[in-house]
């Protein structure tokens, strides 16, 4: 049988398909509990929480006061409007307890100045925090940055909040051998053990926030955060000087294809998003509703499939010349298509089918359309897999 990926190659040869492509080596994977990149930009009020899987607080989070208006690390980042109570809420609440734990982000100062309302003359203002975690924040005092909370030690990073350039600032938990460790732009700088048993878990009065920490000081006005990340581990120094400077959602959020108007297909409504696909559980005997739309109708078209789970395009999933992601397993032996070939296809229409599932291996899918609009001639939909229980 044809495979699918021999129909994407017959409209895309034309067009100069790339080699197979593979994440940049060294680099961790995905926050696990926060990830933000801020690039929703001027005008946004939510900005979307990559982490993967998405934790409790959600896919996004509200903004209130601040903005997105200035440059970041890369793109726009979380831009301080200096008032009291100003803030992005995560709406998760800290649930680490004693277990190991990261936080990386990216603090832009250069040319800000400001005051601290509650404390004149004391040139602080809050970064992050969860008052109900053991009041856990991290604050700027003068040129350092200080994470701290009620049971573990005090770490600060001098340097961190200096006015001439940006810098980035990691702190990490090491649960197996209890020790904090900080670092600057990449480079360990120290550590130091705990002093008990830490419990970063908060009550759920207030949830984790962002550029500022309950209504005290809070980011300043052109103040920057960029590239938040939350990992329930602790890296190494290796993956965080592999990372540092580099934005983990241009190489890994763009890892699955999305749905747009060029080729979007829903199975029960469901949709991923850049770093997570659509996993979908069905009970065997159920109904479930697929529906493909696209701009492009009365195209050529087709629908691929495979049983082996989605590749990444960390994980080295082929990408099309104009950067669309072929998720479907090249080495699947279950590798097909609809209509064997896209040729045999009928005129592209917008379709809905309600199918019922049976018993059977989990069900790879991915649709495409051919495309005039796209250098490469085609438009890949999102990819989606099917498990039935």
């Amino acid at each position: 049988m044809r495979t699918f990926v021999a129909i994407a190659w017959a409209t895309l040869l034309c067009a100069g398909l790339p080699a197979q492509s593979t994440g940049p080596s060294g680099l961790p994977e995905l926050p696990d509990a926060l990830y933000y990149v801020f690039d929703e930009g001027a005008g946004a009020t939510t900005t979307a929480n990559l982490a993967v899987p998405i934790p409790g607080g959600g896919s996004s989070a509200p903004l209130t006061g601040h903005t997105m208006n200035n440059a970041g690390m890369t793109g726009t980042g979380l831009t301080g409007n200096g008032a009291v109570s100003s803030n992005l809420n995560t709406g998760w609440v800290m649930d680490l307890g004693a277990n190991s734990w990261t936080i990386h982000f990216w603090l832009d100062l250069t040319g800000v100045t400001w005051t601290n309302p509650f404390f004149p003359g004391i040139p602080s203002m809050y970064l992050f925090g969860d008052f109900s975690t053991n009041q856990f924040n991290a604050v700027v005092v003068g040129t350092i940055v200080r994470l701290s909370a009620i049971g573990i030690p005090q770490m600060n990073i001098s340097g961190a909040a200096a006015t001439n350039s940006p810098h980035a600032i990691g702190f990490t938990y090491d649960a197996t051998t209890n020790n904090y460790s900080c670092y600057l732009d990449g480079v360990f700088l120290a550590a130091q053990p705990g002093n008990g048993t830490p419990n970063l878990s908060g009550n759920g009065t207030n949830a984790f926030a962002i550029g500022g920490f309950l209504v005290t000081s809070t980011l300043a006005s052109g103040a920057v955060i960029d590239e938040f990340r939350l990992w329930r581990r602790a890296l190494t120094a290796a993956e965080i000087q592999a990372s540092w400077d580099i934005s983990l959602g241009s190489t890994l959020a763009g890892s699955y294809q999305v749905n747009q108007p060029g080729c979007t297909l829903l199975v029960n409504g469901a949709s991923g998003s850049p770093a997570t696909p659509t996993n979908l559980s069905v009970v065997q005997g159920a109904n479930v509703t697929v529906q493909l739309t696209s701009v492009n109708q009365n195209q050529l078209w087709d629908l691929g499939f495979g049983t082996n789970p989605l590749v990444s395009l960390a994980g080295g999933a082929l990408t099309s010349s104009d950067g669309q992601v072929v998720n479907l397993d090249l080495s699947d032996p279950a590798l097909g298509s609809w209509f064997n070939v896209m040729q045999n296809a009928p005129p592209f229409k917008d379709l809905q089918a309600v199918v019922t599932v049976f018993p059977g291996p989990p069900v790879a899918l991915q649709a495409i359309v051919a495309d005039p609009t796209r250098s490469s001639g085609v438009s890949l939909s999102q990819a989606t897999r099917i498990t039935v229980n």
